[in-house]
């Protein structure tokens, strides 16, 4: 573990961004992160790269996706020079939830949800919702609405189950996994999206960063639809 954290130091992480910057194509920048080997430690690194790069690269797009624990941290982020940030939310149903994010509360994510849109300003905070794991419809956009009302915009996102995870997952479910969710379903949950960000005044085309713009996983209300 020590000698991964040598080799990967935040050194390495600024000059391979700085020498990514020299590309024609470069546009943004987006730092996401584990947990290892504890969360405070990551977010002073992030801290750390994020303000390297900003006195680098002063007007270029910075997006995170930590895993914050505390409002201070999400000042520490700001005030580093990040422009936008990612607070996953995880799951729309909070019995799922409590079964994929044991030791993680729901509510106090919403409230750092809050904080952030406080901190960073609205379309410049967003939060994956990750489904397919047995929620219902109603749970999916009873949040998408907790969330765009609270200035944040939801992103979307299908599970990925396959051979790697899926016998994990049904374990941690205590049930079998059905069949996945159809290609039409997906797309009308991203229709959904699309109206309730119309109704709060979002939009997923203001992020220079992240998920948003990249809109490879995903399908994306604005981009896609």
């Amino acid at each position: 573990k020590n000698s991964f954290l040598q080799k990967y130091n935040d050194s390495m992480f600024v000059d391979l961004i700085l020498k990514a910057s020299k590309r024609e194509d470069f546009k943004a920048v987006a730092l996401t992160s584990g947990v290892y080997p504890d969360t405070k430690t990551i977010i002073k690194r992030m801290t750390h790269i994020i303000k390297e790069i900003r006195k680098k690269l002063p007007i270029i797009p910075i997006g995170v996706e930590p895993y914050v624990e505390d409002k201070n941290e999400i000042i520490q982020l700001k005030e580093a020079g990040a422009d936008e940030i990612k607070i996953n939310i995880q799951t729309p149903n909070k019995q799922v939830f409590k079964k994929t994010c044991p030791g993680m509360k729901y509510e106090k994510i919403l409230d750092l949800l809050d904080y952030a849109v406080e901190i960073f300003g609205e379309n410049k905070v967003t939060s994956n919702i990750i489904y397919g794991l047995g929620e219902e419809t109603v749970d999916i956009l009873n949040n998408i609405e907790l969330l765009a009302e609270k200035g944040v915009v939801p992103n979307l996102r299908l599970v990925r189950i396959n051979d790697q995870n899926k016998k994990r997952i049904e374990k941690m479910m205590n049930r079998k996994l059905e069949n996945p969710p159809s290609a039409d379903y997906i797309v009308f949950l991203s229709k959904q999206l699309k109206n309730v960000l119309k109704d709060n005044n979002l939009t997923t085309l203001e992020f220079k960063t992240m998920c948003q713009p990249c809109n490879c996983c995903d399908i994306v209300p604005f981009y896609d639809i």
